[in-house]
Parts: C-alpha cells; sequence; structure tokens
C-alpha cells in the first residue's frame, strides 16, 4: 500500500479523509487547489499519482470527466452538498437520488468528447506561483 500516492485537496473537510489514507499506509500529496489538474494527472502514466480523493467542485469534475474520457480513464463521483441550498438546488435540477454514483460518461455523456490544445510559436510563460502574476518561469 505504500506505493499508492492519493492527491487530496488540503482543505479542514478532508482531515478525516487524510488520517485515514494514512493510516491505510498510502502516500498523500496535499494541494490547494487544482482538482481538475489532479483527477487528470492520475489518468496519465508515469506521474506516479494513482487515485484524486475528497470533495471538489462540481464543475471541476465535468471538465475532469470529459478529459478523463479523451483518455481513455474513468473515475467514480457523487454530489455532495456542503452548503446550505444546494440540496435544493440538485431536487430543482432533477437530481432525485442524492448518494447516486456517477460515471465519466454520465458527468460528460455524448458519443464522444474531445479535447483542444493550443500551440504556441514560442514557449509560454506561466506562473511559477499560480497566485502571483509577476512571477515567471525562465525562458
Amino acid at each position: 500500500m505504500n506505493d499508492l500516492v492519493v492527491i487530496v485537496l488540503d482543505r479542514p473537510r478532508h482531515e478525516k479523509l487524510i488520517e485515514d489514507i494514512r493510516r491505510a499506509g498510502a502516500r498523500i500529496r496535499l494541494i490547494s487547489d487544482g482538482d481538475l489538474f489532479a483527477g487528470v494527472t492520475a489518468a496519465v502514466r508515469r506521474t506516479n499519482v494513482h487515485a484524486v480523493i475528497g470533495i471538489g467542485g462540481a464543475p471541476e469534475g465535468v471538465l475532469t470527466a470529459a478529459v478523463l474520457r479523451c483518455l481513455n480513464g474513468g473515475m467514480r463521483a457523487r454530489l455532495v452538498p456542503t452548503r446550505p441550498g444546494q440540496e435544493e438546488r440538485m431536487r430543482a435540477m432533477g437530481i432525485t437520488d442524492p448518494n447516486r454514483i456517477y460515471t465519466e460518461r454520465d458527468l460528460a455523456p455524448g458519443p464522444g468528447s474531445t479535447a483542444r490544445t493550443r500551440w504556441w510559436s514560442s514557449r509560454p510563460s506561466f506562473p511559477a506561483d499560480p497566485r502571483d502574476s509577476s512571477a515567471r518561469t525562465p525562458r
């Protein structure tokens, strides 16, 4: 089990989950944000990430599902209301089973999903720290 690497969002709501994963013997990589990227990383070989577990955003889950379909990956997810009014919103959207487990095909339905990429004529410049737009990678 100590070869298993799990990504978890570093949030107070995940404290017990983190303890359980550590107790089971798996290693944890905590992230402050980026659950979409984390979900995709788990589907790519040689990233040394085997799973992403925890409560993230529903829109990010849908985007992750679409990318995973392109990569022939899979996921399991369910809606977890964490704020007042979310259960009512789910019912208004026609979600009748709050415990339903969704797959990547449920979240990104259709005959096929596509992904877009952007090609640069020169090397792109990304912030080293996403919160600091003045920090740039060296060229």
